[in-house]
């Protein structure tokens, strides 16, 4: 994957702040040198509880689209993640400055987005790494990688190294926490996520998809166990009723066989607008 230069955004969010959406993105391309691609729909900061606020980023296919494989491509699209970021930490802060926390599934390139955002500059305090495939608690990310190795070329960037090979690679500590200061990761099990859905329900009357009961589970994990009060910004990748059967089941404490009825259960519980065909 061909290099690339991530500027600092440090100083220059003032300026962003006062720009409408698409100037914003336009400035963020010109300091990178992509050629900037159309850019997607605005999406909308929601809010659940003060100082917990979410993300939706899922389109019609109800999921997050992937990453374009052409390196250029790529690169452009996730830099497109950044200026979400960007857009979304200027919804959730009062004055620009202030810190945000930042939660998603490592499975997701908005993961990788989160740490290009806060290598750039952006205030945010801590990436919060969502993973259900390490079984492992919270920890600092020091001397190793934090990810798959789909998103080894990506991190590049932020570690001054050049393209890494086989599944899992060591970075010098120093250099990687020098570079990513705070990031970490939190475990969810099946136990846990089912324990994500129930609570974002029981709590704020609001569905979450199967992944992003993970999201919410590590969060939560986080915002306790630090007695860390910055606001936390949840980025929800799915759509809620794309699985309905796991959803109906935490929220309900009882199986179903049947999607359609789920699905239908779960609108008629939440409000929530049936999936168009």
């Amino acid at each position: 994957m061909a290099r690339l230069s991530l500027p600092t955004m440090k100083g220059k969010l003032p300026a962003l702040a006062a720009m409408d959406t698409a100037t914003r993105r336009k400035a963020l391309f010109a300091e990178v040198g992509l050629p900037m691609p159309p850019m997607p729909t605005p999406k909308t900061v929601g809010q659940l509880d003060e100082g917990l606020f979410l993300l939706e980023l899922w389109d019609e296919t109800l999921t997050t689209p992937p990453l374009p494989r052409e390196t250029g491509e790529m690169q452009a699209a996730l830099l497109h993640r950044v200026g979400e970021l960007i857009d979304a930490y200027l919804d959730c802060v009062a004055e620009v400055g202030e810190d945000l926390n930042v939660c998603v599934s490592t499975e997701n390139p908005y993961w990788v987005a989160a740490l290009w955002a806060q290598y750039m500059g952006v205030p945010i305090y801590t990436v919060v790494g969502a993973d259900d495939h390490r079984q492992q608690t919270l920890r600092l990310t020091k001397g190793k990688s934090v990810a798959t190795k789909d998103w080894h070329g990506l991190l590049c960037p932020l570690l001054d190294v050049e393209e890494p090979s086989g599944d899992r690679w060591q970075i010098p500590t120093g250099r990687w926490a020098k570079a990513l200061p705070n990031a970490l990761l939190g475990y969810a099990d099946e136990e846990g996520r089912m324990e994500g859905l129930a609570t974002a329900f029981d709590t704020y009357d609001h569905l979450l998809a199967a992944v992003d009961g993970d999201t919410y589970y590590v969060a939560e994990i986080y915002r306790s166990e630090a007695e860390d009060e910055t606001p936390m910004l949840l980025l929800l990748t799915e759509h809620p009723l794309l699985d309905p059967l796991t959803l109906y089941e935490a929220v309900n404490e009882k199986p179903i066989a049947d999607v359609d009825s789920a699905r239908r259960l779960l609108q008629e519980q939440s409000g929530w607008e049936p999936i168009q065909p």
